[in-house]
């Protein structure tokens, strides 16, 4: 059983160290102009904010209406936000023609929009490829607002694609 001075000890450490994370935090933030670019900094796994190396590129990744996403931004050279979406398999022809049908229709349909279009990779992957320039620089605003009007272009296609997914999931039950 540990005893109280080792406990206590044990937590003082973890107090400094919090400590440590928050002052390097604060000196980065007050060396940074605002808005805060954030080809600048970036967040550890451990939840510290350190600076970023020249020329490391901006990645993150987030779930939207149950499909992943992956998200890049180069950090040199001509900023663009490229974004993919993986919406799934395509459908096998013996188990959904009209599926199947759907998705390449779904991929011609989308292929002259101004900000990204559906592809079938040659894995048979269904994907959202998108790229768009942030519209002021890489500040955390930007960033998001750039996203959010692709996937607001891309909306009504989700709609679509999740009402045949759906159709074929009842199908098959």
């Amino acid at each position: 059983m540990e005893s109280g001075a080792n406990k206590s000890s044990s937590w003082d450490e973890e107090q400094q160290a919090d400590e440590a994370k928050v002052n390097l935090a604060l000196e980065i933030s007050r060396e940074e102009e605002l808005p805060l670019q954030l080809h600048h900094v970036r967040l550890t796994e451990s939840g510290e904010i350190r600076r970023r190396t020249s020329g490391e590129d901006l990645t993150f990744s987030f779930i939207h209406r149950g499909m992943p996403f992956a998200c890049e931004c180069k950090t040199t050279g001509e900023t663009k936000l490229k974004i993919v979406g993986e919406l799934g398999k395509l459908p096998f022809t013996a188990e959904s023609p009209a599926g199947r049908r759907f998705f390449r229709h779904l991929e011609t349909a989308t292929s002259t929009l101004p900000k990204g279009h559906f592809a079938i990779i040659n894995d048979q992957d269904v994907r959202l490829l998108a790229e768009i320039a942030p519209p002021q620089g890489l500040t955390p605003v930007s960033i998001i607002a750039a996203l959010s009007a692709v996937l607001l272009e891309f909306k009504p296609f989700f709609e679509l694609a999740e009402s045949v997914l759906a159709a074929r999931k009842a199908g098959k039950a």
